[in-house]
Formats: C-alpha cells, structure tokens, sequence
C-alpha cells in the first residue's frame, strides 16, 4: 500500500530479509531531476535484475528467494543505483526512493 514508509538511498542500498520468506517485493521510484536511473538488484551478491526508471511511477519489483528454514542466514538484498542526484542544498548523494516493509 501507499501508505508504508518511503526512503532515500544513495548509491548503494542493503537490507535483509527472513531466510523463510520465500519473496522479496519491494517499490522503487527514480529520483526527480533525472532522465533515467538504473538500479540493479542484487540477493545474496547474485544479480537478479536491472530495471531502467524513465518517469516518476512507482515500480514493483518482485523476486521468488529459495527458502531456508528460519534459522539460517538471511537473505541480502542489494541495489545498486546509477546516476545519483545531489540537490544543490545537499552533499548527498540520492539514488532512488524505495519503500517496503524492512
């Protein structure tokens, strides 16, 4: 739902989920100021996807994770973000906005 918490990564971007989840289902949404962005996401450092963003819409980005049984590591979650955006108040660096449960 819309409603869930959005955040700013910069060019990289970790989190992990449960071993026994199964998917990971996350949105995306490029930064503004920006023709294109390519984020490229990563599971356990094996690339799974490469999803150029040319507009403002929210993307879903879905990937099956083969389950462990939840005592084993958990799965990390990459992306990769390519340019990044600097706002001329700020330093930092921004790369895509991605919301999810985390």
């Amino acid at each position: 739902p819309a409603e869930r918490p959005s955040y700013w990564t910069g060019d990289y971007a970790a989190f992990f989920v449960p071993a026994d989840t199964g998917r990971v289902t996350f949105d995306v949404r490029k930064a503004p100021n920006l023709a294109e962005q390519t984020v490229t996401v990563q599971v356990d450092g094996e690339v799974v996807g490469r999803h150029p963003l040319s507009d403002d819409a929210w993307r879903t980005l879905d990937y099956a994770v083969p389950r462990r049984d939840a005592g084993n590591s958990p799965f990390c979650v990459e992306l990769l973000i390519s340019p990044v955006w600097r706002r001329d108040t700020d330093d930092s660096p921004r790369g895509v906005m991605v919301r999810g449960d985390f």
